[in-house]
């Protein structure tokens, strides 16, 4: 995540705690000032402190009640902060055609270093270019082109856009195995 994104949940996360801190500190503020007052006006028209006491009883319900919105809305702030971070980075990581247009150009650059002659039976295209491995995700996944080829249905490529063409969906297909399996969901959760 970079840092100008980062900048702007934390100050979301700042606003939304202030609002829920300020209504909650409000709350405590009246309770403890209309209960002091009941309890000290209790208390001079008694003298006995027990009468006044349980009767600022009720405005101790009214704090508690700020205390419990001041950490509900912060609770709820690192919640919705957090939750909306993470679904905004993970969009822009996963965008299927971002990771579709990477995988086809680095699939396409890996094989414009080797020489192929088109058209090529899967044996040449092995013979020449399995040995290359293409990543296939953000982690550092890979995949060989003779693992590819394995999978792929074609078994003659009149072009390199053909080749590409079958090829890709190989990938594609390992990506989400890969993306959806128990461990990388457990990896994605650490940050390093």
């Amino acid at each position: 995540m970079d840092s100008k994104r980062a900048l702007r949940w934390s100050g979301y996360y700042f606003l939304v705690t202030v609002v829920f801190g300020l209504v909650g500190a409000a709350l405590v503020g009246v309770a403890l000032w209309l209960g002091g007052l009941d309890a000290y006006r209790t208390w001079q028209a008694t003298g006995q402190m027990v009468p006044a006491v349980t009767g600022a009883a009720v405005w101790l319900l009214l704090a508690a009640l700020g205390v419990a919105i001041w950490r509900l809305g912060k609770a709820w702030a690192m919640y919705w902060t957090l939750t909306g971070a993470v679904e905004e980075d993970l969009a822009e990581t996963y965008d299927n055609e971002k990771v579709k247009s990477e995988i086809l150009s680095v699939l396409d650059d890996r094989l414009s270093d080797v020489e192929i002659e088109y058209p090529a039976t899967a044996d040449e295209v092995r013979d020449a270019a399995g040995h290359i491995a293409v990543p296939f995700d953000a982690s550092g996944h890979s995949m060989t082109v003779a693992e590819a080829l394995s999978e792929a249905n074609a078994t003659r490529f009149e072009n390199e856009q053909d080749l590409l063409n079958d090829l890709h969906p190989v990938f594609e297909r390992r990506r989400e195995a890969t993306r959806n399996s128990l461990l990388s969901q457990l990896r994605s959760l650490v940050p390093f």
